[in-house]
């Protein structure tokens, strides 16, 4: 199949999470996919009756796979059966990324994320919500800041 040898002399990632792929070596495909549903409020209490993915219709949709209609002019020359890369040095790799020395054929990567704030205007102009409440819906809501 591949007659390709990777050789990586170092490689040095610090953090690589979220559905990240670190690929030394040729591969047919890579598939990553990554849903985050962040939510933000004053309140440092989690409900049991915070929503889930299946809530959202983001989640439940999945965009078309469009066809790459770009001209790619490439020309190769493979005088040697080796990839051969000496020092790596990568900070973070997260949310869907690819780090490859190698061939992939195919590389499909969907990375969705949701943020939901709940913070609102009081009275005065400000950003703040009155202590010990969170803002849903148009409304604010006391919370049970007991542990």
């Amino acid at each position: 199949m591949f007659s390709r040898i990777s050789k990586v002399d170092r490689i040095n990632i610090q953090i690589a999470l979220y559905s990240s792929f670190i690929q030394i070596g040729d591969c047919q495909f890579i598939d990553s996919e990554n849903d985050v549903l962040a939510i933000q409020r004053r309140s440092d209490v989690m409900h049991m009756q915070e929503k889930d993915f299946k809530d959202y219709p983001l989640f439940q949709s999945y965009p078309p796979l469009l066809p790459i209609v770009e001209p790619v002019v490439m020309n190769t020359n493979h005088l040697q059966p080796f990839i051969s890369v000496g020092a790596i040095k990568i900070s973070a790799v997260s949310a869907s990324a690819v780090v490859s020395v190698g061939k992939t054929d195919h590389i499909r990567m969907r990375n969705r994320v949701m943020h939901i704030r709940h913070i609102s205007k009081n009275k005065t102009g400000g950003n703040t919500l009155p202590e010990g409440t969170i803002q849903f819906q148009n409304e604010v809501l006391p919370v049970d800041n007991e542990k």
